[in-house]
């Protein structure tokens, strides 16, 4: 028996969720695709269940005996040629499946801000989970109201912006080239949020239960913040007052991708998610609340700092650079 299943256990997100909740003394059943990366969790105690949640046969079982679920559908991999959004439309067919067989009663399911209304059209750069990989809006939309339909379940969908965490792919690009790159303009503020805080969220709402029917949870974080302040803030925390931000235009991040053979389906698809970030798209429908987060973009840059040090540490011995974490 057990209170809690935790779906993508082994991304950013899930393994945070999971992480909270087992500290806590919850009994936690993990899923991922592979039981890499579940080890450190079983250590703790989890259970751990490996299944491709696009095979209905492997996800029948995976809500067994539980009373309640964390539910994330993974991003599209840009390096992935057969990746389209058949096969999250698959995937969220799949757990809906399983969970209208099972007992659980109480549902926190990751969405995104943006995720509002079915001709909501244009996919997301990874907002959520996991590197390399975007999500489509509209079929996060769809993905909500498929849970919502199942009798007796109740539900919160928690949507959130920006992971401030997105940017720790950075570090190694900030100590080699001196440079922040993403190809979003620099003067527009995003919706960012720590993923810790979501995951905090989330792990609360599976234990108090003190949800019913349907709602929504918006986490847009403490406040919005563009990409131009990110690096003013980092460059003096990493004391280098040298650091820019360098937007990644357009064509050169298109001649990018197609020197890395992504394929040109979702080429196009990545170009028109930067063009709607670019376009200030991403916002919260409602006011921010004292929940909306706890960990602040300037706690943020301390963090960045911290491993942007480390990297430095490592890089200066060269037979521990292969342990640093952001390698794995």
């Amino acid at each position: 028996m057990c209170n809690h299943v935790v779906l993508g256990a082994n991304g950013r997100t899930g393994s945070k969720v999971a992480e909270i909740l087992l500290a806590r003394g919850e009994q936690v059943r993990v899923v991922s695709r592979h039981m890499d990366g579940l080890a450190e969790l079983v250590k703790h105690g989890a259970e751990a269940i490996a299944a491709r949640l696009e095979d209905e046969r492997e996800m029948a079982h995976i809500f067994l005996d539980a009373s309640t679920a964390f539910l994330i559908i993974p991003p599209i991999k840009y390096t992935d040629a057969d990746s389209d959004f058949t096969g999250q439309e698959i995937i969220s067919r799949n757990i809906v499946a399983a969970l209208r067989s099972s007992q659980v009663r109480y549902v926190v399911n990751l969405s995104s801000l943006g995720a509002v209304c079915e001709d909501t059209i244009a996919p997301t750069p990874l907002l959520l989970v996991n590197r390399g990989g975007f999500h489509d809006l509209a079929l996060l939309w769809r993905h909500e109201e498929r849970i919502n339909e199942i009798p007796g379940v109740n539900v919160v969908h928690i949507r959130a912006g920006f992971f401030m965490e997105e940017l720790l792919d950075q570090v190694q690009v900030a100590a080699k080239m001196g440079l922040i790159m993403f190809p979003l303009k620099g003067h527009v503020a995003l919706p960012m949020v720590s993923l810790w805080d979501v995951a905090a969220v989330a792990a609360d709402y599976l234990i108090g239960r003190n949800f019913r029917g349907h709602c929504v949870f918006e986490m847009p974080g403490i406040r919005d913040v563009s990409m131009e302040e990110i690096t003013r803030l980092i460059a003096r925390e990493i004391n280098n007052p040298d650091l820019v931000y360098f937007e990644v235009p357009r064509k050169q991040l298109e001649a990018q991708l197609l020197h890395s053979h992504t394929p040109r389906s979702l080429i196009d698809l990545l170009l028109n998610a930067t063009d709607f970030l670019n376009s200030g798209g991403l916002k919260h429908r409602h006011p921010r609340v004292n929940t909306a987060g706890h960990i602040t973009i300037e706690k943020f840059a301390k963090r960045f700092a911290s491993q942007y040090r480390e990297h430095e540490r490592q890089s200066s011995c060269p037979e521990l650079s292969s342990e640093w974490p952001g390698n794995r």
